[in-house]
């Protein structure tokens, strides 16, 4: 995997050569650094895809990830207000803040922001996990297991893969405990 995101690097590079004003190639080329864990190359891109293009949701989202693998959570909360602003049907962004919020303890701010990911997409399984990870934290199991379950509904082979039901405590009944 890493080989392709070297690869998609390079076209990026010759396409900025090409065209220096082309926000589109900075913003791919910066999360294509932001897969390969080069955060602050990540940034520098995304910062010129956004003075060049700062009406770009996704850019700010994509940046918003790499502030907040960083640890940088105040920023990567800026990030995804600006692009929530931009885009107020952007589910990923309410669900990437969530997860924000989370890292801070802000919990019930996360929960609001997975609520309104899922009110957008209710397709979108990452939002129902974190949203149970987050209801775990607030000792409301019952809620967790079901976001799990809708989760499960939602992506049967993750959940053959791998058992999110395992963080629960083991009183609450889940579909292997039942």
């Amino acid at each position: 995997m890493q080989g392709r995101f070297e690869e998609a690097i390079a076209e990026y590079d010759q396409a900025v050569s090409l065209d220096p004003q082309l926000a589109m190639a900075y913003g791919n080329r910066g999360a294509a650094y932001n897969d390969l864990g080069q955060l602050e190359r990540a940034i520098q891109d995304h910062n010129e895809a956004i003075r060049l293009d700062p009406q770009n949701a996704l850019t700010y989202d994509n940046r918003g990830l790499s502030y907040g693998k960083l640890g940088q959570f105040g920023r990567a909360i800026q990030d995804w207000d600006e692009a929530i602003r931009l885009d107020p049907t952007f589910a990923m962004a309410f669900n990437n803040r969530g997860i924000a919020y989370d890292n801070l303890d802000q919990i019930e701010r996360a929960i609001e922001d997975y609520d309104e990911a899922i009110r957008l997409n209710p397709q979108l399984v990452l939002a129902y996990l974190n949203r149970a990870s987050a209801y775990i934290d607030l000792d409301r199991p019952e809620q967790a297991t079901a976001d799990l379950d809708k989760a499960c509904q939602l992506d049967k082979a993750y959940c053959l893969s791998d058992n999110p039901y395992d963080f629960l405590p083991t009183t609450v009944p889940t579909p292997t405990r039942r």
